[in-house]
């Protein structure tokens, strides 16, 4: 039922996306060089491109008020398109301080064993600067999920 519902809001969405001109999806993948300033580029490229396509979706919403939460579920869905982009960018330019940066804001986003690869990867003075140590830190740290249980302690 579920996957049903899922998919029935998909393919809403999606003939809302044609109908309103609104893509839910960001290119992230074109080709450029690891440096600092194409990661700048990219991050600024991303976030314009998303305040660009949330004003016109806040417009519609403002022009047409019966369509409120189809265009909220729209709004909802580019967030979640963009949020993963982001993530994407920040694992494709961690070797830059500015990537690193992002990594390090986006980590509880991200699997533990990626963020120890990526991290691996990178170079020594990368690895050992602030955000470098901060996310090994948290990859080390066991984190609490739900359904731990607290450790008991004895009363003195």
């Amino acid at each position: 039922m579920k996957q049903i519902l899922l998919l029935f809001v998909a393919l809403f969405a999606n003939m809302a996306y044609a109908q309103n001109n609104v893509s839910c999806t960001f290119d992230i993948s074109m080709p450029m060089a690891v440096t600092e300033e194409n990661y700048l580029k990219a991050d600024s490229a991303l976030w314009d491109e998303y305040a660009k396509r949330t004003k016109a979706l806040y417009g519609q919403i403002d022009e047409n008020p019966d369509k409120k939460d189809s265009l909220m579920r729209i709004v909802n869905m580019l967030y979640e398109n963009v949020r993963q982009a982001n993530i994407d960018l920040a694992k494709r330019f961690a070797a830059v301080p500015s990537g690193l940066h992002r990594l390090y804001m986006v980590r509880d986003l991200c699997p533990k064993d990626t963020l120890r690869k990526i991290l691996s990867s990178l170079p020594y003075e990368l690895r050992t600067s602030y955000h470098g140590r901060i996310i090994r830190k948290y990859i080390d740290t066991k984190q609490v999920c739900e359904g731990d249980t607290m450790a008991k302690h004895s009363s003195v």
